[in-house]
């Protein structure tokens, strides 16, 4: 029971550390008011870092699956942490994703000889 409601006090606290530490966007995005590193922005929470987009996901919508990776889907901004904009997808979902909207890089030789 005490495991329990030590739970519902972090997630508790997580929820109001990520609503003190944005700013919302005309598009209804939750734009983390903290430093990142040029492409997300990071929370430090509890003494370790998280992007912020994960740490808003397990904050509002639960853990995330062994398996999965949390994908800005609806807004496609990656600073973004609102969880309305977000979904927990396959890696391999995600890039696709990515690349379909023209942000990809590959680092696999496509064409040409590898060997010069």
């Amino acid at each position: 029971m005490l495991q329990l409601f030590f739970c519902q006090l972090v997630i508790l606290a997580a929820q109001r550390y990520v609503r003190d530490h944005v700013t919302i966007n005309d598009d209804g995005c939750w734009i983390a008011t903290t430093s990142g590193d040029g492409r997300y922005r990071h929370f430090w929470f509890l003494g370790r870092r998280y992007k912020a987009h994960v740490l808003s996901w397990l904050a509002f919508c639960g853990p995330i699956a062994r398996n999965q990776v949390i994908d800005h889907e609806r807004c496609d901004n990656t600073q973004c942490c609102n969880p309305d904009h977000l979904r927990a997808c396959t890696q391999s979902a995600n890039m696709k994703r990515c690349f379909a909207a023209g942000r990809g890089r590959s680092t696999f030789i496509t064409t040409g000889d590898s060997n010069g």
